[in-house]
Parts: C-alpha cells; structure tokens; sequence
C-alpha cells in the first residue's frame, strides 16, 4: 500500500516521482515528458520503479528538494533520512531530537539548507540538513494571544459553570444520572479549550508545511487545530480550531496567499493566509472508519487542486 508520495520540480532536470509505502520501501519512477504522445511505446524504466531505498518500515512522509536532487523520508522506525536517488543511498540521518514518533517533514523554502519536522507529540524542530542537528524548536505547546486571552475571559465569566464541571468530572455523583454533568458537549468543549497547551498524542501533527517565499511553517492537528509559525523565532503567530475532526491535510497555493486544509470531517476548506479567514468550505470524500479527507495538492502551474480521501477516490477542482 501506498502511503506517501513526492513528485521533483520539473526545472531540477530530474522529473521523478517517489512513493513510499507499508513495504518500507520507496520508489523512483520516470514522469513522461509532457509533450510526449498519448500511445506511445512500452518503455520499461517508466513503468517499473527503481527503488531508491528498503527495509525503512512504513514510510509516512517524502519530499523533494525544491532545487536539489534530493529526497527526505519519515517512517515508522523513527528515522527522518536524507536520500540521493542518483547514488541511491542516505546521506543523512536527522538527529533524534524527541523520544516521539516524526509524523512529517518538509524543506524550508526561505532557507533550503534547513528541514523542518514534526513529531506525534506535537513538537516540531527545524533542522541543519548539512549537519543533521536541531537548530530551532517551534513553540507549539503555545496559542495565540487571542485564545489564551478568551480562556481566561471563559474562566472569569464562567467560575460556577468551570467549577460544576471539574467536581461533576472528578467526583460524579448519581443524582439522575450516574455523570450528570459529564456532557459530550462539556467533555468536547474542556478538551478544546484546554488541548491547545497540551503536548500529547491528541494534539499530535498530522503534516507540516512551509509556506513558498514566507519564513512560515503551518501545521495541521488532531485537535482539530492549525497553527502558523514564524520559522525566524519559532513562536506560535496564530492558533484556530479549522475542522470539525482532525485536520489530516494541507497544501499552500503556489501563488502563496492561500491555504487549503482538509479534515477526518470529509471537509475541505480554503483559508486567507493574510487574514486567517475561511473563504470557502465544502464536503469533499466520504467518511471511511472515521477517516475523511488523506492528502491534497496544488498544481505547480495550473489553478487545479486534487484531494485524495479514505472513500478510495481521488477528485480535481478547477
């Protein structure tokens, strides 16, 4: 099975593709020039994958280097390499910078020395990918002031209800029902408010990306966050729940000045990066044990976005 996918910028003379799957290996495969015929002849190094690497265990995530022959793999191991597909070999192993699983990587387009990674504790560091050492860690055990400042309203406005909720919580009673005060409104409502500052497999992040001329990285949560990050300092800019479920995917347009994210709610929603807004929203796949929307991607060139999801298909929109 095909878990992750990375396909190289056309303009680095080197028009590949890259998957990784639950094999543990990954594959190199030609793309046809696009100006090749619709039938043409059989030619066997398109349509058999040379294989760059193996015994890597599930490979979750790949990436191409914006301009350099090279590729980045995460993979159930715990290992975040670096590959060369012309020796087909690692040539680097990012140190283990937290005891969490990495989750996803990418490169930092201002700085294409550097990587960024994401870990299942909701940690992310940047890396020096000539050294292979963390140079920066991202805040984000932090919100926004905006959050932080509506948490402590809640609290002030709300003691009795805040106070009714933890006794109920921690020492339920039976008077008419065994947790009266138990909720699945009260429960999800404590968990939003009181996840965004806690470093645990339920805040994990699911993709981190990097915006194209912008030092910012943007992480998408199983707390159904998205955070914003400045890649100079490190700190949290911007915190916002974005979906209803966890957001499981995200692509920047090419253009830079938009944000798609994709949820486990099946949703698809494009956001201002400027304002932070939701400009459009709409049910995208249908929902498969729990699971909705798994990737999404931007044409480099074309105003076209695809959407992969757990109902087995892929979709395109103009």
């Amino acid at each position: 099975m095909i878990l992750s996918m990375a396909v190289s910028d056309p303009k680095s003379g080197n028009p590949f593709c890259y998957t990784g799957g639950t094999d543990g290996s990954i594959r190199m495969w030609r793309i046809p020039a696009a100006n090749s015929p619709t039938y043409t002849p059989y030619d066997p190094k398109i349509n058999s994958g040379e294989v760059l690497a193996e015994n890597l265990d599930a490979v979750w995530c790949l990436r191409a280097h914006p301009v350099k022959n090279l590729v980045v793999s995460v993979s159930a191991n715990g290992l975040v390499k670096l590959w060369s597909p012309e020796t087909k070999k690692s040539i680097l192993t990012l140190e283990k910078a937290e005891s969490a699983s990495p989750t996803s990587a990418d490169f930092l387009h201002t700085d294409l020395k550097k990587i960024v990674v994401s870990y299942s504790n909701s940690k992310a560091h940047v890396f020096d990918i000539e050294t292979g050492k963390p140079i920066l860690e991202l805040e984000s055990n932090a919100t926004s002031g905006n959050e932080l400042s509506f948490l402590s309203s809640s609290l002030s406005i709300f003691p009795s209800f805040f106070f009714l909720f933890f006794f109920s919580f921690f020492f339920p009673t039976n008077i008419f029902h065994p947790h009266p005060f138990r909720t699945p409104f009260l429960t999800s409502l404590s968990l939003s408010l009181f996840r965004a500052v806690d470093n645990s497999p339920l805040t994990q992040i699911n993709q981190i990306i990097t915006h194209p001329t912008l030092p910012l990285a943007i992480t998408g949560h199983e707390d159904k966050y998205i955070r914003f990050f400045d890649l100079n300092t490190g700190s949290c800019a911007n915190s916002m729940v974005a979906h209803l479920d966890a957001v499981s995917s995200l692509a920047i347009n090419p253009n830079g000045l938009g944000l798609v994210s994709g949820g486990h709610d099946s949703s698809v929603r494009f956001w201002d990066i400027n304002s932070r807004a939701c400009t459009q929203e709409f049910t995208s796949h249908r929902k498969k044990y729990s699971e909705g929307v798994h990737s999404l991607a931007f044409h480099p060139t074309t105003p076209i976005l695809a959407s992969g999801g757990a109902d087995a298909t892929v979709r395109v929109y103009n």
